[in-house]
């Protein structure tokens, strides 16, 4: 008794995977759960810092601007009664099923990760996660999550391109875990060069180079993999089962997931070419079998536009070989995004707190447009450096490794918000890009000019 892996209906928020041995019985799995507070959500406590104003911590010789939350509660993941029945009604039109039995899907080796808006945060190495790692849908069960002092610059890396930070967002939770299915036969033999797939993805990208990801529409993945195949950026041998994709689309879906993933192994760093994220929105009405396969795919994939299309230079370690097969059974990795649902407002106001702004623990208007003006000016001081780092790699003044070692300073440093402590006899006076301050016998000043980015990642790409 196990999930079929290609064969199952999806509605909003939910999908359904036909069980191996009884045709009648359907294993489900929520995809995108609103926890709502008084049922589904028990208790809610937030607390947060760095949205709005700077939030800064001292680190060495400097003060970085942070951005961080502390979830904390008891919830409940499950379906709704009203999910139930469109679930059912979908079966019945798509496998002529009247009454089904619903099973969850069990998930296992769970791993979160919180959420402001539709924006993941980074979790610092001082993070606190209470997490249960076995999932039991309908059960209730404690959760606390700390991301730590993630790196504003870091936040600031993760923006989709045209976000805009909005008053009063939800938190959230991103998880994803392992579930068990059976497989048709399917094995195929992929081999590909890294750098040539990097470079075929980001040309369908007019894009240039910027701070930011762009996501990609489901319908255009699943072109991009097609098409990838048909010029032969990929080449497949197929072992057992058909190229077809009709009937295997949900195995190309997934071979593209593992090849963009070897891409990102690539950089050795959080500095990713590609993003999977949980996709909310992913439901199909076709009332054809063959079509539900690609519905039963969960993931936004989006693509980071920091990166041109050279930015992964051939080397023998970048040809990709490797088998891959979807036969028998197999666990595979699948996501789900749990909104937790509370509107900050005069009711739920003691539910939320902002460290750095003691009295007004809601992200008001005032506190997303600060927001987004601090993120405004992030993206343009950076855009100009990202430029001329690449052009110089483009160039091959500078190797790979150099590089990306400079890429991942610029990811974690921010050009317009980190405080460098000054020796007592300094000439830096305050102008367009610095503001001096004094902290007792210390003066700091905000901002880095052009000089001293040059010289860090000069120190960068030296070392």
């Amino acid at each position: 008794m196990v999930a079929i892996f290609s064969k199952g209906v999806s509605i909003s928020g939910v999908t359904a995977y036909q069980d191996s041995e009884k045709a009648n019985q359907f294993f489900y799995h929520p995809t995108a759960v609103r926890c709502i507070l008084g049922e589904t959500l028990q208790d809610f406590k937030v607390t947060y810092w760095g949205i709005g104003k700077p939030f800064f911590v001292q680190r060495g010789n400097r003060i970085d601007s942070v951005v961080g939350a502390i979830l904390s509660g008891r919830a409940v993941i499950d379906i709704t009664k009203e999910q139930r029945q469109q679930l059912i009604e979908r079966i019945n039109r798509v496998y002529n099923l009247k009454n089904p039995a619903l099973l969850p899907l069990p998930l296992s080796q769970v791993r979160v990760r919180p959420v402001i808006a539709d924006k993941a945060l980074y979790i610092d190495q001082n993070s606190d996660i209470k997490f249960p790692e076995t999932i039991q849908l309908g059960t209730s069960f404690n959760y606390l999550i700390s991301t730590g002092n993630s790196l504003f610059a870091q936040f600031a890396a993760t923006q989709g391109e045209g976000n805009k930070v909005i008053p009063n967002p939800s938190f959230g939770i991103n998880l994803s875990g392992y579930a068990e299915f059976q497989g048709d036969p399917w094995i195929v033999e992929v081999e590909a060069n890294l750098s040539q797939v990097w470079s075929y993805v980001r040309r369908r990208i007019s894009a240039g180079l910027s701070l930011g990801w762009f996501k990609l529409k489901f319908g255009d993945y699943d072109k991009l993999i097609q098409d990838m195949r048909r010029d032969k950026i990929i080449k497949l041998t197929l072992i057992e089962g058909s190229l077809d994709n009709e009937r295997y689309g949900r195995q190309f879906l997934e071979m593209g997931k593992q090849i963009f993933e070897a891409v990102n192994q690539q950089v050795n760093s959080s500095v990713e070419y590609f993003k999977f994220e949980p996709s909310v929105n992913q439901t199909n009405n076709s009332a054809n079998t063959l079509d539900w396969a690609k519905a039963l795919w969960s993931w936004d994939v989006s693509i980071n536009l920091a990166y041109g299309e050279q930015s992964l230079r051939f080397a023998q370690s970048l040809v990709y070989k490797q088998r891959i097969s979807y036969s028998g059974r197999f666990n595979c990795l699948i996501p789900a995004a749990m909104t937790l649902a509370v509107t900050c407002n005069n009711a739920s106001r003691n539910m939320f707190q902002d460290l750095g702004y003691p009295n007004e623990p809601c992200i008001t208007q005032a506190k997303a447009e600060e927001m987004q003006k601090r993120l405004q000016m992030e993206f343009e001081r950076k855009k100009p450096l990202l430029d001329k780092l690449y052009e110089r790699f483009v160039l091959e003044e500078i190797s790979q490794e150099q590089y990306d070692r400079a890429m991942r300073l610029l990811n974690g440093i921010s050009a317009r918000e980190s405080m460098m402590l000054l020796p007592a006899d300094s000439p830096i006076l305050a102008d367009d890009l610095h503001e001096k301050y004094r902290l007792g016998e210390q003066s700091f000043v905000l901002g880095l000019s052009d000089w001293e980015i040059e010289e860090l990642l000069a120190v960068a790409m030296a070392n």
